[in-house]
């Protein structure tokens, strides 16, 4: 009997943005080093996408007609589903205020369109694997805290 090994899922990330060459680029890039890209070419869009499927990191840009970047990662902080989702903020502007709105928003990291795309996929992996560790911690604590309540509850 042969067993099949498992295999875990490529992670999930969506491009939102509204330069379509700029979203396909970017999910080339993704694709060929092993991630599957979502595309979204709005705001709007792009949180319909994370209602609708499971999505493990947002690269986002800012300015957007319609529902913006900050707009849209400010939907995302208030929603108690998709406030854990790390978000890259990739964005050609680069002024200190942008910068300081889209951190104090919420974004974990900001990115400047054009940086070298090993960059981009450094940045995008380091923030997978701190995401995944924050999420199996809170596992364990959880867990831990059912322990201890089963353990005090027995001794009554």
């Amino acid at each position: 009997m042969e067993l099949k090994k498992e295999s875990k899922p490529n992670p999930r990330i969506l491009v939102v943005d509204d330069d379509a060459d700029v979203v396909e680029v970017m999910s080339k890039l993704l694709e060929l080093n092993g991630y599957k890209p979502l595309r979204a070419t709005d705001g709007k869009a792009g949180l319909e996408q994370v209602r609708n499927q499971t999505v493990d990191l947002v690269l986002l840009d800012l300015m957007m007609p319609g529902m913006d970047g900050f707009e849209m990662l400010e939907m995302l902080q208030k929603q108690t589903g998709t406030k854990g989702i790390p978000v890259i903020v990739l964005s050609a502007r680069g002024e200190k205020e942008a910068v300081l709105r889209a951190l104090q928003g919420g974004a974990v990291d900001f990115v400047h369109k054009g940086a070298d795309p090993d960059e981009v996929l450094a940045r995008v992996q380091v923030h997978l694997m701190l995401h995944k560790r924050h999420e199996k911690a809170m596992h364990e604590y959880g867990e831990h805290l059912r322990r201890e309540l089963a353990q005090k509850s027995a001794g009554f």
